[in-house]
């Protein structure tokens, strides 16, 4: 039994995980002057406004992005991350995964809880934490370590 039955649906839930990743990094304890760099979607609706938004928040920030296109199949995608993440590359800040790649992220997630008050997190759609979160550490944002 597939988790999503259909592109649309799997697609609708990479642009709200993409939208929760975008307002989580709006927020004010992020510094202005850093230079971002984002894995996203490589082309089609979804990458255009993956990028559009990861602009945006650039702009509204003062901070840079740097927007790399991530492949177009998903098994190449996971395969060049995996590739990544066990290097330790600092050459990806922001990866946006699938919505059932979250077991295998987490290990190389940074838990952004610490970074936000209570209300501020139910403020999310809880939802989509929850579909994000594994063993208590939230993985929408990947990273080497703390910013």
């Amino acid at each position: 039994m597939k988790l999503f039955p259909s592109t649309l649906t799997r697609n609708v839930a990479r642009i709200f995980g993409f939208a929760l990743l975008t307002t989580l990094l709006i927020s004010p304890l992020v510094g202005a002057g850093v230079t971002v760099r984002f894995s996203g979607e490589p082309g089609g609706e979804g990458g255009r406004y993956s990028k559009a938004l990861a602009e945006r928040w650039a702009q509204k920030t003062g901070n840079k992005i740097e927007y790399f296109f991530r492949p177009s199949d998903g098994t190449a995608t996971l395969q060049l991350y995996q590739q990544y993440w066990a290097a330790k590359t600092p050459d990806v800040d922001v990866y946006q995964v699938d919505v059932i790649w979250q077991g295998i992220a987490a290990p190389h997630a940074v838990d952004l809880k610490r970074y936000f008050k209570e209300d501020e997190i139910k403020a999310y759609f809880p939802r989509i934490i929850e579909n994000n979160t594994v063993g208590g550490k939230l993985d929408s944002v990947l990273s080497n370590g703390p910013p």
